[in-house]
């Protein structure tokens, strides 16, 4: 009887602990979403193309607006199909965070997202978490770098799938 009680204590203990470091659906979404931004950093060449053809002589007001936005729609659900909301991809797009031009003014070839930390962020609308997430850089020279990084994300439910709906660093 004694053999029974451990074991269930320690099944019980088991799930418990097993329970506590899983991350909520929410949070992987988010992490996988926060991944792909910072992945960014090692498509520097399709991003300099894109804004590159702003700068056709030939083209244009009219040519240009359209060629310019169809490839910043199309590098957009390239890179992160699946993981949007409509709304969140065309605040992003407008907003120029997908893709940001500021990676073009780096020497960093690469990002790594490390260590993630989600709480549930406060005054926000239901779905956001704050984060703070390390960020290692690694320049053209094979120098790496660490940073930390804060932001709001908020993902939620739509159609059965988890998808980002905002996103801002701090």
């Amino acid at each position: 009887m004694k053999k029974i009680k451990i074991s269930i204590v320690l099944v019980i203990s088991i799930i418990f602990m097993f329970g506590c470091i899983t991350q909520s659906k929410e949070e992987v979404k988010a992490k996988e979403f926060i991944s792909a931004y910072y992945g960014q950093y090692a498509k520097k060449d399709e991003i300099e193309a894109i804004f590159e053809t702003m700068l056709i002589p030939e083209a244009t007001e009219t040519t240009m607006t359209v060629d310019f936005n169809k490839l910043l729609s199309d590098f957009l659900y390239a890179n992160f199909d699946g993981m949007l909301t409509e709304k969140a991809a065309i605040n992003l797009l407008n907003k120029r965070v997908i893709p940001t031009k500021d990676i073009l003014d780096t020497d960093i070839i690469k990002a790594t997202v490390k260590d993630v930390k989600f709480i549930e962020a406060k005054n926000q609308i239901k779905g956001t978490l704050s984060f703070t997430a390390k960020i290692i850089f690694e320049h053209s020279d094979g120098v790496k770098t660490e940073e930390m990084t804060t932001g709001l994300i908020r993902v939620i439910e739509e159609s059965d799938f988890w998808l980002i709906d905002n996103f801002k660093l701090n």
